[in-house]
């Protein structure tokens, strides 16, 4: 069929060609706007300006709701200027923010909250957060808490929000893929943020590793290395969701091998590494790999030395009128006291052997000391 170009002008051609493979039966019958008025009207909000007629609005410039925790948010609807699109705002108490266990970010820096804390004490803040609402869980947090914690940080107990349409939070994993990628177009998420993520879905979640792989969108190979590195825990694991930006995963994997020997101690290069970050030296793999490596002589240096200290031997042979000796042996083993006494009518020199032989015995489980007496 042609098309009279003139009077198609701002049309466009190309979809009204395609229109017989477009199935129209399943396109939307309300704009997202229009549903989030609805939603929201079904969650009790009432209209303060214009009017709502079964969930659509007319003339419609306000809304107020209140939260589970009875707090009034007063909803502005906006007209962008450029697009001409309708978005909804409103300033909530972030005390009436859910923060759920999908963002798939878990790293959040120090000294970046502190940037973006003293950014917005003076300029406020330029990009509000995203939430969306449900009746029974109030507002939601789909995209933000940097910005929130850097308001925590100054003080600020209120936060401009973006509200966007209800997501059902029945699969964890939507929402931690959309925060996957929500996070990815700012401040992308790191190696340790992504493998945090896997292994939630994985082992704290229940999905599938296949399921895992292709929802979160991301190579098999790429996966196999990034799931090992979720085994932090306590101090190195609380170091790492400080700093964890500065390390790539074949650095993570040397940090692996000294948290596997001493939690406390890899916490500690996890922060000496960040010192030198601050410093304005460069962190590589070898930098990190070098560390890593001298503590473990370290560590090991410092076992060997306890068992040479804390390790030793005293022996005493008594022989007595009925020709039987006592032999008493008194040994201190990583650093525990022990006593042995053994009774026998065998010649000096052979209960001498098996003495020998019963603190070889103990020598081979570690480094002693041994003194005759």
């Amino acid at each position: 069929m042609a098309i009279n170009k003139k009077a198609a002008r701002g049309v466009d051609v190309q979809s009204i060609r395609l229109a017989k493979r477009v199935d129209i039966t399943n396109l939307p019958p309300v704009s997202k706007y229009e549903r989030l008025v609805s939603e929201l009207a079904e969650s009790g909000a009432v209209p303060t300006t214009g009017v709502l007629v079964d969930g659509v609005s007319d003339n419609l410039d306000e809304m107020r709701i209140l939260t589970p925790a009875g707090r009034e948010v007063l909803i502005r609807i906006m007209t962008l200027p450029a697009s001409g699109r309708k978005i909804m705002v409103g300033t909530v108490h972030i005390e009436d923010i859910a923060r759920l266990d999908h963002n798939s970010r878990c790293v959040y820096s120090d000294a970046r909250i502190d940037e973006l804390a003293a950014d917005i004490a003076i300029n406020g803040l330029e990009r509000p957060v995203e939430v969306t609402f449900s009746k029974e869980r109030g507002f939601i947090l789909l995209d933000g808490e940097t910005r929130i914690k850097s308001l925590e940080k100054n003080g600020t107990k209120e936060v401009d929000a973006l509200i966007v349409p209800y997501q059902n939070f029945s699969d964890w994993l939507d929402f931690a893929v959309y925060s996957l990628r929500k996070n990815d177009l700012g401040n992308p998420t790191c190696d340790f943020d992504r493998a945090q993520a896997l292994n939630k879905a994985i082992n704290e979640k229940g999905y599938s590793r296949e399921e895992a792989i292709e929802r979160f969108g991301l190579p098999a190979h790429e996966v196999r290395v990034l799931l090992p590195l979720a085994g932090f825990e306590g101090e190195t694991f609380l170091a790492l969701t400080k700093t964890g930006r500065l390390f790539s995963r074949h650095m993570l994997e040397h940090l692996k091998r000294l948290f596997k020997i001493d939690d406390h101690i890899c916490s500690v290069v996890v922060k000496k590494i960040e010192v030198e970050s601050n410093l304005g030296k460069k962190i590589t793999e070898s930098l990190v790999k070098n560390f890593v490596d001298d503590a473990i002589k370290e560590i090991h240096g410092e076992i060997k030395q306890q068992k040479r200290e804390g390790n030793s031997f005293s022996r005493a042979i008594v022989s007595n009128s009925s020709n039987k000796k006592l032999a008493t042996i008194s040994f201190k083993s990583d650093g525990r006291s022990h006593t042995v006494s053994i009774k026998s009518t065998m010649s000096e020199q052979a209960l001498l052997s098996l003495i020998a032989d019963f603190e070889q015995g103990i020598k081979n489980q570690g480094e002693v000391e041994t003194s005759d007496s």
